[in-house]
């Protein structure tokens, strides 16, 4: 199962900020031994005793905010079609290794898990998990001059 390219923005026209959520995908997947995605079909007798693998992607993960001091550039008030604003969104998803130009992320990051369920003779079975999480924070882009009078 994937889900791609979300994009949640929220423009404050009032108050001259936008703020948004980006991830790029989140992708779920049964895998072999070997970290390759497999098909293990459990109703095959052959199956029944295999560990089922697991594997979580999490990749890129954003959360932004954006001080606006021009009305004109808030995406809202562009006069575009709604399918160009889309593609706007849309290319302005954080990708993995790529500076972004329209905002700077508060919060970015990613995430690797890896689950093994172990069926030893057919009994309940055992669970292991396995997190990897490269995350950072950016706090410069938080407490910017313009960010701190639009609080106030």
């Amino acid at each position: 199962m994937t889900i791609k390219n979300i994009h949640i923005r929220v423009e404050n026209r009032q108050k001259g900020y936008s703020f948004g959520f980006t991830l790029d995908q989140v992708n779920v997947n049964t895998i072999n031994e070997k970290g390759e995605p497999e098909f293990l079909d459990r109703t095959l007798e052959e199956n029944k005793m295999r560990d089922l693998h697991k594997k979580l992607l999490v990749q890129d993960i954003s959360v932004y905010w954006k001080a606006i001091e021009d009305e004109g550039n808030f995406i809202g008030s562009l006069p575009l079609p709604d399918e160009q604003k889309k593609n706007f969104l849309k290319s302005t998803i954080l990708r993995k290794g790529q500076p972004h130009k329209d905002y700077d992320p508060i919060l970015s990051l990613s995430l690797e898990s890896y689950l093994v369920l172990r069926n030893i003779n057919n009994s309940i079975p055992k669970a292991y998990l396995f997190f990897f999480v490269l995350m950072w924070f950016d706090l410069g882009s938080i407490i910017t001059v313009q960010a701190y009078k639009l609080v106030i």
